[in-house]
């Protein structure tokens, strides 16, 4: 068994905002580094242990550090896992067809979900982001590209508002929400600096409670992985790659759309092949 586990940080139970927890200088980024890498800890003891029971040998498992400053401690990352950053692209992320199957570990929703918290898609400028029609946050990319590499994702945690997302795209994937954004509506009208201070309420698990849940969720995803694999589907598109990126008003700019085609790979249309503005 070769696992892929993908990270972000604003999906951590105990993450509260941008500038103090997941931005380099801020005065609480260390601890968002620990609180991240003990979740991913839980998610590979859960899997490890499932695959132990049913004697499925873990030859590897590689950790993708995807927050956009580096969100992982590596002192204190579980032994049994490699650790990668620093791409070139930066899509894919490393992925390649070795892997059996993915996750993800402290998620966020996508811009413009209700109920989220630090929510936003690649950067707060983000109206929406659509690949082939389809409207995707990070979480979509992410299952999106694994399919494309021929591995199915199968368990992702972070926040409860990521859940939506999930259910749509990859309907068969386990989830643990160990947070709950308190905020109504989109926030479509809002600008960049608007929306990026609009989502900060939410209600976390301890980060003992969100670890345990992770733990448990992670063990039921990978038995039932290896016990029901054809229920883990790859979401398969078809080139030409589009993606179209809505931006919203930022520093008094009006708001704009670009639009990334590629006949090659998903990876380069999101890597911005053959982009153009479209107003």
């Amino acid at each position: 068994m070769r696992i892929y586990i993908m990270t972000d940080m604003e999906g951590v139970a105990g993450v509260l905002d941008f500038k103090n927890w997941v931005e380099k200088d801020g005065k609480y980024y260390d601890e968002g580094k620990k609180l991240l890498t003990e979740e991913i800890n839980a998610c590979i003891n859960g899997f490890c242990a499932a695959c132990e029971q049913r004697g499925e040998e873990v030859e590897e498992i590689l950790v993708v550090d995807g927050h956009g400053y580096g969100g992982i401690d590596v002192s204190m990352l579980d032994k049994r896992a490699s650790y990668s950053r620093g791409w070139y692209g930066p899509f894919p992320f490393e992925k390649d067809e070795r892997f059996d199957c993915g996750a993800i570990i402290g998620q966020h929703a996508r811009a413009g979900t209700e109920y989220s918290h630090l929510t936003h898609t690649g950067m707060p400028n983000t109206l929406y982001m659509k690949i082939n029609g389809i409207e995707v946050g990070e979480y979509g990319e992410e299952a999106l590209l694994m399919s494309q590499y021929g591995f199915p994702m199968i368990f992702a945690s972070g926040e409860k508002a990521l859940e939506i997302e999930v259910k749509e795209l990859t309907p068969w994937v386990h989830t643990a929400a160990v947070k709950e954004g308190v905020t109504p509506g989109k926030g479509d009208e809002c600008t960049n600096e608007q929306y990026e201070v609009r989502n900060l309420g939410a209600i976390h698990l301890s980060p003992a409670r969100a670890r345990k849940l992770i733990r448990e969720k992670s063990e039921k995803a990978m038995t039932d992985f290896l016990e029901n694999k054809e229920k883990f589907e790859l979401v398969k598109l078809e080139p030409p790659f589009v993606m179209e990126r809505r931006y919203r008003s930022i520093k008094g700019e009006p708001p704009f759309t670009l639009r990334s085609e590629s006949m090659k790979s998903l990876a380069s249309a999101l890597n911005g092949e053959n982009r153009v503005k479209l107003d």
